[in-house]
């Protein structure tokens, strides 16, 4: 009787597993945020995906952010209307530097290149700062 408690037990646990689809941490709709350089919404979403992203200064990294910058190009990845490369870090200089991220954004039958630039301080997750044209 108790074995076939526990195994019914399993079998439940297992088809409830299998039911949950994996969130995807993109939201598509930052593709169209991006094409139309909608700056405040795509500082939401940014924000968002990079929230859990601490700076983690070095020795070998002053701001602490390039393992993180690559992390969230790792995210903006996973939505299917960006491919996103890393331009830079912490290359342009200001306070703190920006990184530039390239983003080409497939959208509603456009293909577009863009530049994103992210603030790159080591006291808080990365910063969008603004969207360019490539």
């Amino acid at each position: 009787m108790k074995s076939w408690i526990f195994i019914s037990t399993l079998i439940i646990i297992f088809l409830l597993s299998c039911s949950k689809e994996k969130e995807s941490i993109c939201h598509e709709e930052i593709c169209e945020y991006i094409l139309y350089e909608n700056d405040s919404l795509i500082q939401e979403e940014i924000a968002r995906l990079a929230s859990d992203l601490l700076p983690k200064p070095s020795d070998d990294d002053k701001w602490g952010q390039s393992e993180n910058l690559d992390i969230l190009i790792e995210r903006l990845n996973q939505c299917n209307c960006i491919v996103a490369t890393k331009v830079c870090y912490a290359c342009l200089e200001s306070y703190p530097p920006q990184s530039v991220v390239k983003l080409v954004i497939a959208y509603d039958m456009d293909i577009v290149a863009k530049r994103m630039h992210l603030l790159t301080g080591d006291e808080e997750p990365l910063l969008y700062l603004r969207i360019v044209d490539e």
